[in-house]
C-alpha cells in the first residue's frame, strides 16, 4: 500500500514539474494563437494542482 502511495506522490510531483517547465518554455516562445491557448490551459491546470495541494494540506475533514 505504501509503495502505491509513493508512486502516486511522485507522479503528482513530476506532473507539477513538467507542467511548470512547459509553462516556461511556452511563455518564452508564445507568438501563435495555438501556443497561447496551450499556455492558458497549462496555466489553469497548474493553478488547479496548486489549489488542490493547498486544500489537501489545510482541510482536515471531508467537504460535502
Amino acid at each position: 500500500m505504501e509503495a502505491t502511495e509513493g508512486r502516486e506522490t511522485f507522479s503528482y510531483w513530476l506532473s507539477g514539474r513538467i507542467t511548470a517547465a512547459c509553462l516556461v518554455v511556452i511563455f518564452i516562445i508564445t507568438n501563435v494563437l495555438i501556443l497561447i491557448s496551450v499556455l492558458n490551459s497549462l496555466l489553469f491546470w497548474y493553478i488547479h494542482m496548486g489549489m488542490e495541494e493547498t486544500l489537501a494540506d489545510h482541510v482536515h475533514h471531508e467537504v460535502i
